[in-house]
């Protein structure tokens, strides 16, 4: 779960907080029919900030969201709607999502992908962005393993 799915976060957490410093990780594995995390937690340091990550494979009530609580502000993205309010308005703006968090992520993604072989270009992301984010990644598995915080390298 951490190196799949939270991977992708590790990968655009960096674009707010900047270089990922360090993390401090919990993994567990809940049932013994399984051999991968079902739960994967994180704390990342950042050069500008720190933020968290967490997710549950066990969750009886799915849910998608992502947020960001800044100096100016917060914004939160879920499922059906962004909700932003700046911290000197007394104004908070709800602007409707339309579709599905994370099925619209993995559609765009695929559409992008589509697009980068038929017109012979780049991605966006590069190799390097990917080595950054696995970094982090199994910087958080060997946080759970030892129990401490691990600078990402």
């Amino acid at each position: 779960m951490t190196s799949e799915i939270n991977v992708h976060d590790f990968d655009w957490l960096p674009t707010i907080g900047g270089e990922t410093l360090s993390v401090y990780g919990r993994v567990a594995n809940s049932r013994p029919d399984r051999d991968v995390e079902e739960n994967s937690w994180s704390l990342l340091n950042f050069a500008n900030g720190f933020g968290s990550v967490g997710t549950s494979w066990l969750a009886a009530i799915p849910d998608t969201s992502a947020g960001i609580i800044g100096t100016q502000g917060t914004m939160l993205l879920d499922n059906s709607k962004v909700t932003k309010k700046l911290i000197d308005s007394g104004k908070e703006e709800t602007i409707p999502f339309e579709g599905d968090l994370a099925a619209g992520a993995y559609a765009m993604q695929e559409r992008e992908d589509i697009d980068y072989i038929l017109n012979d270009r780049q991605p966006s992301a590069s190799i390097y962005d990917g080595r950054a984010a696995t970094a982090v990644a199994l910087s958080v598995l060997e946080s759970a393993r030892t129990n401490a915080v691990v600078q990402v390298s």
